[in-house]
């Protein structure tokens, strides 16, 4: 996939997400009861504000858990970073690669 291809998925892909949390409402707000309710319960289920060790039954740290704590905290990161890029900044990724 060209460069251009890539710029352009990544602008439809994060206004998508918007759309999903957001809906088409200008500026986003976090008004709607429903986005709150499902951020939260992803921030929460995705463990977006804990440490991603997890200790075994053992006292040792258990990889296993810990990767799968990981996971889940790299999914909340993805749509964190999705939501967030504003409009100017996807506009600023076209120019550049027209450069």
């Amino acid at each position: 996939m060209s460069f251009p291809d890539q710029i352009a998925r990544m602008i439809n892909k994060s206004r998508a997400y918007k759309r999903m949390f957001f809906g088409e409402a200008q500026p986003i707000t976090l008004d709607n009861y429903d986005t709150v309710m499902v951020l939260n319960d992803l921030r929460k289920f995705c463990g977006a504000d804990s440490s991603s060790i997890r200790i075994g039954s053992t006292g040792n740290i258990d990889p296993l858990a810990m990767a799968v704590a990981e996971g889940r905290r790299e999914v909340w990161l993805r749509i964190q970073a999705q939501l967030h890029l504003s409009e100017q900044d996807l506009e600023r990724l076209k120019e550049q690669q027209d450069d």
